[in-house]
């Protein structure tokens, strides 16, 4: 039997304001030590966040070169990841424009590893886009055929669920 069982029988009153005192450093405690959980997932969701952050952000996407071949044009991406953590390439989706005219669609959906501290390279083939293209060609027709002067890439990447935009320069 605790000690201050004795007061029941003796003081009432003093009895009463002791256990209040007890239920009210209980609720203390429990309320402090949930705000303690609290402020420690949201510390480690910060960490967790800021790192996923630092290695998007490093991720690099560069031009690996351009192929002709069986009626298609093929882009190699080269994608670098200089962390040392592994992240996975879900899909990435986008424009190609010759001199400023949208002439194709690319979309690769893969799930394609890519370890920490390397580069692989993406194969992506392009959807032709019919007005630009002939847009393209009615330049070319009025002005004299000119070689191209530059082939841009304007796509996202959809790396671990997060979206990365990818602007590349080909020419």
């Amino acid at each position: 039997m605790p000690w201050w069982e004795n007061f029941k029988k003796t003081d009432p009153l003093l009895c009463l304001q002791w256990e209040n005192l007890v239920n009210c450093k209980r609720i203390l405690t429990s309320a402090d030590n949930m705000r303690n959980l609290l402020i420690a997932g949201a510390v480690l969701a910060g960490v967790y966040y800021l790192t996923k952050i630092r290695l998007l952000t490093s991720l690099q996407f560069v031009p690996r070169g351009v192929s002709l071949g069986a009626g298609a044009m093929k882009f190699q991406i080269g994608v670098q990841n200089p962390s040392s953590s592994g992240i996975t390439l879900n899909s990435i989706f986008g424009k190609i424009y010759i001199d400023g005219f949208p002439v194709g669609d690319i979309a690769a959906v893969m799930q394609q590893t890519i370890k920490g501290n390397s580069e692989t390279v993406i194969p992506v083939s392009i959807t032709p886009d019919f007005f630009g293209s002939v847009g393209l060609m009615v330049q070319n027709i009025t002005s004299g055929y000119q070689v191209p002067k530059s082939i841009e890439l304007q796509a996202s990447a959809n790396v671990d669920n997060n979206i990365i935009p990818v602007k590349l320069q080909f020419l």
